[in-house]
């Protein structure tokens, strides 16, 4: 269990990286300022209420945490400053990021389960990357996402008519005709 912090408002960064025992993270509720998150390959980590508070961070990544079945509350989180980073893990869910109105890059990889998506108030993505996500059928969940003509963009894993749809509506300054075939978005390429 990692706790004690109460009154810690501000962090450069905090990174829990193969923590074989490490099973609960919490004690962090007045963080709202957070330079770098990243949960790496914690095996037995199934708690994180640490950062209900949180409201800024320039990374977030979560990574390859099996045992945690959802992914933990960042209800207040607004902003990412760089990328935002789910990869490898089995939640079927990701509705941790309701308030989240800007990230530069949206990462979704290797995620076999993750069937709803949450991002009520994103409106703005330069990447969009989603690969190997077999479950997700529908990318409803990015209701307010308007796509320019400079963002990169990957879908991979949804049906390519869903995808096609969600192009022509949320892709304002392209063409629909080049959306008819969406190829383009699921060639993915690092």
């Amino acid at each position: 269990m990692i706790s004690g912090f109460g009154s810690v408002q501000t962090l450069q960064g905090l990174r829990l990286t193969a923590n074989t025992r490490l099973t609960d993270v919490s004690g962090l509720s007045q963080v709202s300022l957070l330079g770098v998150l990243h949960i790496e390959n914690n095996p037995k980590l199934t708690q994180f209420s640490a950062l209900a508070n949180l409201t800024k961070t320039a990374t977030l990544v979560l990574k390859a945490n099996p045992a945690m079945a959802e992914l933990p509350s960042f209800a207040a989180l607004t902003q990412v400053d760089t990328e935002l980073a789910v990869i490898d893990m089995k939640v079927a869910k990701l509705t941790s990021f309701s308030a989240l109105t800007s990230v530069p890059t949206l990462k979704l990889q290797n995620m076999p389960n993750l069937v709803e998506l949450a991002f009520a108030q994103l409106a703005a993505v330069n990447v969009l990357w989603f690969h190997q996500v077999p479950a997700l059928q529908t990318l409803a969940g990015l209701p307010k996402l308007v796509v320019s003509k400079q963002v990169s963009m990957c879908v991979e894993g949804v049906p390519c008519a869903e995808v096609a749809s969600f192009a022509i509506q949320h892709t304002p300054a392209v063409p629909q005709a080049q959306w008819t075939n969406c190829a383009t978005w699921v060639a993915c390429k690092n």
